[in-house]
């Protein structure tokens, strides 16, 4: 499902109990125990459809992680509107997994943690044969996650695509080490 289809369903049928779109994300966390859903709009950002498609996850008693690259205008909207009036243990936008790879290769968590509010998860996505230009080495995400975790703002970081680590015979233990290391 993309960011379109949201845009569209919550036009019509809406974000209500009863329609299909609601009740299926009730069968998938019931039938998985999902306790958050992950928007990665890359192209649409409309905010008035995601906040009503965040309102009808938090309905559920789901949460609503968000995973921007850009656009950081559209993403505040989203968090103070999905969030107003929510006690902050009771946020629904409570996680930010930033992209810094690719289109967001350029970006620096500490300046999106301070624009969005939230601390955030950076992601480098790790060596690959897609775009080898982006990928980072276990050693080299070392360096960055360090680097970024220094400067405050963080509450963790990760990779994209864990995927590609299988594909390419890497090591889950190196890229998880890096992790363990510097967030215990």
């Amino acid at each position: 499902m993309n960011s379109q289809h949201v845009k569209d369903l919550m036009s019509d049928p809406g974000s209500g109990t009863s329609t299909p779109l609601s009740r299926n994300f009730a069968a998938l966390k019931e039938a998985w125990g999902l306790d958050a859903v992950n928007n990665d709009d890359e192209s649409i950002y409309d905010v008035v459809s995601t906040v009503k498609f965040a309102q009808m996850l938090g309905g559920l008693g789901l949460r609503y992680s968000i995973a921007p690259y850009t656009n950081s205008g559209f993403w505040v909207s989203l968090i103070s509107q999905t969030n107003a009036g929510l006690a902050e243990t009771d946020h629904l936008v409570d996680r930010v997994y930033l992209q810094c790879y690719d289109g967001g290769a350029g970006n620096n968590p500490a300046s999106w943690a301070s624009t969005l509010g939230l601390k955030v998860v950076p992601l480098v996505w790790v060596t690959n044969d897609s775009k080898p230009s982006q990928g980072t080495t276990a050693a080299q995400a070392q360096s960055k996650f360090e680097n970024w975790n220094s400067r405050g703002g963080l509450a963790g970081g990760g990779y994209w695509n864990d995927f590609d680590i299988e594909k390419n015979a890497l090591s889950y233990a190196q890229y998880g080490e890096v992790l363990t290391s510097i967030f215990p």
